[in-house]
C-alpha cells in the first residue's frame, strides 16, 4: 500500500511538473490563448477552491447555525495552561501577559519559556514578577500562577515542549509573545474543550497587526482580509473534516494528545503545522475520529510583517515548512486509510505546491505579451475581466458567511474596503505572497529553512 500510494504521489507531481515546463515552452511556440495555459490553469483551480470552500461553508451554517454559540451553563470545565514561548521579545512581552492576567476566566497557570534571549527578556521578568527558584523552573511571588523556564536557544517547539511538560492543566494553551488575547479569548476556548470532549486541538481566530509607517498600514489592510478567506476556509475544512492548521499564535491541545505525539517536531519550522499532520496519521492508524476545530469567538491580535522584507522572510519559511511537512508525508496522499483526509486534503495540498508558481509564470507571460505586442493578450485581458468579476461577487458572499459564522454587523466602511482589497489585491499582494511562496520552493530545495524575527515595533 504504502508503495502504491508514493507512486501516484509522484506521478501527479511528475505531471504538474511535466505541464509547467510544456507551458514555458509553449508560451514562446503557440501563437493563441493556449499559449496562457498556466494561468488559465491557475484560474480554474482558484476558482474551484473559492466554490468549494463558500459551498461547505454556506452549508454548514445553513444547516447548523448554534455550532459555535457558547452554551456556558452546567458545563464541566477543563483546566488550561497557557506557555508562552520567548525568545528576545522583552518589547512585547508586557502587553501579552497583561492580555492573560486580565481574562475573564484566567487560565490556571500561565508558563513563560525564556527561549536563551540576548535582550534581558529574563532580567525583566525577575524584576517585574519576583522570581524564585523551584526545582528546575522559576515562580513568582506576586503572581502565584505565573512560572518561567529558562533556557538555553534551542528553539520555539522545544520552547513548547518543555512548557506543556511542566503544566498541570488539562488543555494546553500555546501563545506567542507577539500575541494579545480579547478578554474571553481563554473562556471561548475552555467552554469550546468542554462542550466537546472528543476535541483534540483548536485555534482562535487571528486578527493582524502591523505597526510602523505608511508601508506597515497597507501591509495590515491587505493581510486583514488575507485573514478573514483564511479562517473561512479553515472553517469550511473543519466542516469537512479536514482541517489541517490552527494558528501557533494562538491554539489548545488536550494535555493526553500531545503525550501520546510526543509532542512538537524540534526539527520542524513549521511545528503546529506538522503536528497536526501526525494528529490526523495517529488517529486513523488507531481508529480515533479526528476533531480538529477554529473558535469561532476566541480572538487574539498578533503582529505581523510591516515591510516587504519581514513579509517575504516569513512566507517564505511558512511556504517552505509546509512543502518539508508535505513531503514527509507523501506516504498519506491518496491513501484511503486515511479518510478523507488522505484521498481528498492532502491531494489538494499537493496540488498547492505548485499553485504559486503557475500564477507567478502566468503573470510574467502576460507582461511579455504585452511588452512584445502579443496580439492573442486581448483575449487573455477578456479572461482575466471576468475572474476579477467572479472573484468579487464570491468575495462578497463569503464575507457575509464569514461575519454570519462570527456573528458580527458588516458596516457600510468595511464592505468598502473589503472591495477595494479584492479589486486592487491581484495586482499587488497575491502577486507578494506567490513570489515569496517561489522563495519558499528555493529554501526548501536547499535545506535553508529558518525562523527569522519579524517584528520592527511593539
Amino acid at each position: 500500500m504504502l508503495k502504491n500510494n508514493s507512486l501516484r504521489f509522484f506521478i501527479l507531481y511528475g505531471l504538474l511538473l511535466t505541464w509547467l515546463v510544456l507551458v514555458i515552452l509553449a508560451a514562446f511556440t503557440l501563437n493563441g490563448i493556449l499559449a496562457w495555459s498556466a494561468g488559465l490553469l491557475y484560474i480554474a483551480y482558484d476558482s474551484f477552491i473559492q466554490c468549494l470552500v463558500v459551498t461547505i461553508s454556506s452549508h454548514s451554517l445553513k444547516n447548523n447555525p448554534a455550532a459555535q454559540n457558547s452554551g456556558y451553563d452546567r458545563l464541566t470545565l477543563p483546566t488550561m495552561s497557557a506557555v508562552v514561548p520567548a525568545r528576545n521579545e522583552k518589547s512585547v512581552l508586557d502587553k501579552c501577559l497583561n492580555a492573560l492576567f486580565s481574562q475573564t476566566q484566567a487560565p490556571d497557570e500561565i508558563i513563560i519559556v525564556d527561549d536563551g534571549s540576548t535582550d534581558g527578556t529574563l532580567h525583566w521578568l525577575k524584576e517585574h514578577f519576583q522570581l524564585k527558584f523551584i526545582g528546575n523552573h522559576s515562580v513568582s511571588k506576586i503572581q502565584p500562577n505565573l512560572k518561567v523556564i529558562q533556557k538555553e536557544h534551542s528553539g520555539k517547539a522545544d520552547s513548547l515542549n518543555q512548557g506543556w511538560r511542566l503544566a498541570k492543566s488539562e488543555v494546553i494553551v500555546t501563545i506567542d509573545a507577539d500575541t494579545i488575547l480579547e478578554p474571553n479569548a481563554i473562556k471561548e476556548m475552555s467552554h469550546a474543550f468542554a462542550q466537546n470532549p472528543n476535541l483534540s486541538a483548536a485555534g482562535g481566530i487571528i486578527i493582524p497587526r502591523c505597526a510602523g509607517s505608511r508601508t506597515a498600514e497597507l501591509f495590515q489592510f491587505y493581510q486583514t482580509f488575507e485573514y478573514i478567506r483564511s479562517f473561512l476556509e479553515r472553517f469550511a475544512w473543519m466542516s469537512f473534516k479536514t482541517l489541517v492548521l490552527v494558528s501557533g499564535a494562538f491554539s489548545a491541545f488536550r494535555r493526553d494528545v500531545l503525550q501520546r505525539l510526543g509532542g512538537f517536531n524540534k526539527e520542524s519550522s513549521v511545528e503546529d503545522y506538522e503536528l497536526i499532520y501526525r494528529y490526523y496519521r495517529d488517529c486513523h492508524q488507531n481508529g480515533i475520529i479526528p476533531n480538529v476545530q477554529v473558535i469561532a469567538r476566541a480572538h487574539a491580535l498578533t503582529d505581523a510583517p510591516s515591510n516587504l522584507e519581514k513579509f517575504l522572510l516569513q512566507r517564505s519559511r511558512w511556504f517552505a515548512g509546509f512543502l518539508d511537512t508535505l513531503f514527509r508525508n507523501k506516504d498519506m496522499v491518496f491513501n484511503p486509510l486515511y479518510g478523507r483526509f488522505g484521498r481528498i486534503m492532502l491531494p489538494l495540498k499537493l496540488i498547492d505546491t505548485l499553485r504559486p508558481i503557475y500564477g507567478l509564470l502566468a503573470l510574467v507571460i502576460l507582461i511579455f505579451y504585452l511588452i512584445i505586442g502579443f496580439r492573442p493578450y486581448i483575449a487573455v485581458l477578456y479572461v482575466l475581466i471576468v475572474k476579477l468579476l467572479f472573484d468579487l461577487i464570491l468575495h462578497c458572499y463569503a464575507f457575509i458567511l464569514y461575519h454570519r459564522w462570527q456573528r458580527d454587523r458588516i458596516t457600510p466602511k468595511l464592505w468598502a474596503h473589503s472591495i477595494i482589497a479584492i479589486l486592487t489585491e491581484p495586482f499587488a499582494f497575491q502577486i507578494l505572497r506567490h513570489l515569496a511562496a517561489v522563495f519558499g520552493v528555493f529554501a526548501y530545495l536547499h535545506g535553508k529553512i529558518s525562523w527569522a524575527h519579524q517584528r520592527q515595533t511593539a
